[in-house]
C-alpha cells in the first residue's frame, strides 16, 4: 500500500494524546512503516478540538490564573508546544481545525491533497516512458 499523506491527530485539550501520536510515529517509522515506498508521505500534525483550547483556562481558580502563566498550568497543548512536536518527528506541518465551528478544516485538507495530488502526477510521468524519435526520409 502507498501512503501519500499521514495525518497524525491528537486532542489540544490533552497534552498526553501528543506525546502518545509522536512516540508512536517514531517508533512506527523505525519499525518500517513506508520504508517499502521510494518516498516519504506527506505527514501533517493534527489538533483537533481547537475550540476547546480556551476551557482548560477557565477550569483553573481565578487565584491560580493570576499567579502564574496559563500555559504553564495547562492541561492543553499549546500551538509552539505543537510547533515544536512537528518539527522533531519531521512532519510536513501542523495545523489545528475543529468540527465544531469548521475553523480550519479547509486548511488542514486543501494542502496536503495538492501536494498529494503533484506527487502521483510526478510519479506517473516517471513511469510514461518518452515517445520514439521519429526520422524523417528525404
Amino acid at each position: 500500500m502507498t501512503w501519500d499523506a499521514v495525518f497524525l491527530c491528537f486532542d489540544v485539550k490533552d497534552k498526553s494524546s501528543l506525546y502518545t501520536i509522536t512516540n508512536w510515529w517514531l517508533h512506527a517509522t523505525e519499525a518500517g512503516f513506508c520504508s517499502s515506498q521510494d518516498f516519504r508521505p506527506d505527514v501533517q500534525l493534527l489538533g483537533l478540538k481547537s475550540d476547546l483550547r480556551c476551557e482548560c483556562a477557565l477550569r483553573l481558580p481565578l487565584k491560580e490564573r493570576r499567579v502564574w502563566p496559563v500555559t504553564s498550568l495547562s492541561c492543553c497543548v499549546s500551538q509552539s508546544e505543537a510547533t515544536s512536536q512537528a518539527r522533531m518527528i519531521e512532519a510536513a506541518g501542523y495545523n489545528e481545525c475543529s468540527a465544531l465551528t469548521g475553523e480550519g478544516i479547509s486548511g488542514v485538507i486543501d494542502g496536503p491533497a495538492i501536494r498529494a495530488v503533484e506527487r502521483i502526477l510526478e510519479r506517473e510521468h516517471d513511469m510514461v516512458p518518452l515517445p520514439a524519435k521519429r526520422r524523417r526520409l528525404l
